[in-house]
């Protein structure tokens, strides 16, 4: 981090935010199209039972028309997207979203919110003047449907409301200036892809996975340099963040609610690079506006992620499996080694932390587990 940078403030209300770094002009500004072809667009049925075809055609009673776009300006890409947020308990972390949403030049059509503990309502509320030319949909689930079932309600309801583009974002970040602009430029040329992100001091969050097949687990690439090429093709995605056309959710269904929290987004990503590249491109696009916890052990500097993270990150190495079966991927050697070194790794952490114990316990806990998410 340089030295001028203000360090991350506690995101409560009334807080100002650091300034904005703005992210670095590219000439990865093409905007030709890319002749997709004819794609099998048959609906398809989600892992978790629904059928695209069930929400991606007429438009549900009481849900808006597209907005128009502002100043006048013709419609584009953000006029036929939808955003879908999903936020649990993190109201201060949401306005940041929202006020960097209004903060842009273009609108898009609609926000879908996917609030899992209920209490956003009024800030949405508070927030939709700030938006005149988005109809933002608001959703309280009767039961909290993690991140995965989250997003998948946010999906199909931005299916049924006609959305052309999904843009998947969590609660914890924001847009940095020109977003919707380089958002649009990039959407001419692939079908799915997620821009770079920042850290909350505004530094880079390094993010260049690509899944090695064998082990069933994404691998960080640290050979490519976003220096030498403006795009770098995976087959992992992170719904903080990544769009998506219409037409791979047709193809490839629903996010899958069953995995609640992890893996969800890494999967979902898999599976559509089976039908389209599937691009991390070098404009950043978003701020991560919470830190996230490090530990210093043996000289380095480890993240530190939540209980229930660890165990929801083992229990559904048993959907990821299903997965790899299905499609033909799994080697039962590779899987069970691909496992220990994600084992490996958590132990590392926990180490790390002083929770050697405690995330051992949770490990085996979630790969013991045979509860299903409904």
């Amino acid at each position: 981090m340089a030295p001028t940078d203000p360090p991350c403030p506690p995101l409560a209300e009334g807080i100002p935010w650091p300034p904005i770094r703005r992210a670095p002009r590219t000439e990865a500004t093409r905007t030709e199209a890319t002749g997709w072809g004819a794609t099998d667009r048959r609906a398809r049925v989600a892992r978790d039972g629904r059928k695209v075809s069930d929400v991606r055609t007429g438009k549900p009673r009481g849900l808006a028309a597209p907005a128009r776009g502002r100043t006048g300006m013709s419609a584009g890409m953000l006029e036929k997207t939808a955003i879908v947020i999903v936020t649990y308990r993190r109201n201060a972390l949401l306005r940041v979203l929202f006020e960097s949403l209004a903060g842009q030049t273009r609108a898009p059509a609609w926000i879908v919110v996917v609030d899992n503990d209920g209490e956003a309502g009024p800030l949405v509320d508070e927030i939709r003047p700030s938006l005149p030319e988005t109809h933002i949909e608001y959703r309280h689930p009767d039961r909290n449907l993690g991140g995965a079932g989250g997003f998948s309600l946010g999906a199909e309801m931005a299916m049924a409301l006609g959305a052309e583009w999904l843009w998947f974002m969590d609660d914890d970040v924001m847009l940095l200036p020109d977003a919707d602009a380089c958002v649009e430029r990039w959407a001419a040329k692939h079908r799915v892809f997620i821009g770079r992100r920042q850290n909350c001091d505004g530094s880079e969050f390094f993010y260049q996975p690509r899944f090695n097949e064998f082990l069933a687990v994404p691998v960080p690439d640290f050979g490519f340099d976003f220096a030498r090429a403006d795009e770098f093709f995976t087959d992992v995605v992170s719904f903080e963040g990544c769009v998506v056309h219409r037409s791979i959710v047709e193809t490839i269904g629903l996010p899958d609610a069953r995995f609640f929290l992890s893996w969800d987004d890494i999967i979902y990503g898999w599976l559509a690079a089976h039908h389209t590249k599937v691009a991390i491109v070098s404009d950043f696009i978003l701020r991560r506006t919470q830190d996230v916890p490090t530990i210093r052990f043996l000289g380095r500097h480890v993240a530190k992620p939540s209980h229930l993270y660890i165990f929801h990150f083992f229990k559904n190495r048993r959907i990821v499996r299903e997965y790899f079966k299905a499609h033909g991927k799994y080697n039962p050697v590779g899987f069970r080694i691909g496992t220990l070194v994600l084992i490996g790794k958590e132990l590392y952490r926990g180490a790390a932390a002083g929770e050697l114990f405690v995330v051992s316990r949770l490990i085996a806990r979630g790969l013991m587990s045979r509860e299903v998410t409904p």
